[in-house]
């Protein structure tokens, strides 16, 4: 399994060169968002593992109305890197295949950014066993 994902997947978000579909059944990972305490701070997301590692991820932020990407992430440990989906850092990935229970990501909105967003991950257990659209709850985001 690589240890990077390619500008080439932020499309689609699928796993480049798995050749397999994602499994349908509900994944056993969430997505956990933390507001910041302080005005103008990133915000927390963790992604993370019911009782079954995970070897990679790729998360985005996405719009509740428009669909589009939204904010940047910004690298938060020696685990994630940020990719450059169309702007800077609209995109976080693994740096590592290692088994992970948990990474823990900054995300930052546009400061004039108020709407709600949810984030968006594809999360790999194995080469061949990944799922797709793991989904946080909605997120309420409050432009100054």
């Amino acid at each position: 399994m690589s240890n990077h994902v390619p500008a080439s997947a932020c499309a689609g978000m699928k796993p480049l060169g798995h050749n397999i579909e994602p499994q349908i059944s509900l994944p056993p990972y969430y997505i956990d968002v933390i507001p910041p305490t302080v005005p103008n701070q990133a915000f927390q997301v963790v992604l993370a593992a019911d009782d079954v590692p995970f070897k990679g991820f790729f998360i985005k932020a996405f719009d509740q109305i428009t669909g589009k990407v939204v904010g940047s992430f910004t690298k938060s440990s020696a685990d994630v890197a940020t990719i450059d989906c169309g702007a800077s850092g609209f995109g976080a990935h693994h740096t590592s295949s290692t088994d992970k229970t948990s990474v823990v990501l900054n995300w930052q909105p546009p400061s004039d950014y108020t709407g709600s967003v949810s984030f968006m991950a594809t999360v790999v257990q194995s080469f061949s066993v990944y799922w797709m659209d793991v989904v946080s709850p909605l997120v309420a985001v409050a432009g100054i």
